[in-house]
């Protein structure tokens, strides 16, 4: 082996070692950690501000390290790629959070009203919980597929995107439905309305690290995959 092939060598393990630096502030955002912290006993504003701050925290982290990574090495082509992919796919998982926290507002807010033991409340609340697995599901394999580097796994969660289109519209219609039926309920309806839609928001941002995912992997695994804003 030449000099110059030990010195490429030698380059190429420094890079790698850098990349290591804007993934591991990736494992920092996982949205099941950061809004779930240590202090159970903490109220809850008091916990969903911590969980904010740590977000920030780790998209800004993110943020700074590829630009450092980007400006030492000049990266190009696929490495250039997969930095900035990592880099959209923390603000994705920070956006995913704010939609969590929207929703946990409109739940803290509608449990205090007398209608939730109603019988049609607890229709609602099913059907926010049909979207809400979905979505779920979908950021929780989206992140898989991110932490195994799988474009296959990422295209299976590109494919359960208009599943949740169609629970979005379905569940829309039936709320519309019961407040029609009943107008006490249209104040409930309204809020169950704007859950699902910050459910269905969680799911398109699921949806947008998948295709970023596809996005790292080489020109052929990534034909016809683009992200949703």
């Amino acid at each position: 082996m030449g000099p110059n092939a030990k010195v490429s060598r030698v380059q190429r393990n420094a890079f790698e070692r850098q990349c290591q630096d804007p993934w591991k502030a990736t494992a920092l955002i996982r949205p099941a950690d950061a809004l779930n912290p240590a202090d159970e006993q903490a109220p809850a504003s008091a916990r969903q501000g911590a969980a904010r701050e740590r977000i920030e925290a780790a998209v800004q982290a993110i943020e700074d390290d590829s630009l450092a990574l980007i400006a030492r090495r000049q990266p190009v082509a696929t490495d250039l790629r997969a930095i900035r992919a990592l880099s959209r796919i923390g603000w994705e998982c920070e956006r995913a959070a704010s939609a969590a926290s929207r929703v946990a507002v409109a739940v803290a807010v509608a449990g205090r009203g007398p209608e939730t033991t109603a019988g049609p409340g607890l229709a609602m609340a099913r059907d926010v919980r049909r979207i809400a697995g979905l979505a779920g599901d979908m950021l929780a394999a989206a992140l898989r597929a991110l932490d195994r580097l799988d474009p296959e796994q990422a295209r299976l969660v590109l494919g359960q995107d208009a599943e949740l289109d169609g629970e979005f519209a379905a569940g829309l219609r039936r709320l519309i439905s019961r407040a029609m039926e009943d107008s006490r309920l249209i104040s409930l309806a309204l809020d169950s309305a704007s859950v699902l839609k910050s459910f269905e928001r969680v799911g398109d941002h699921a949806r947008n690290v998948a295709a970023l995912v596809c996005g790292m992997a080489p020109v052929p695994d990534r034909a016809g995959v683009h992200d949703r804003g």
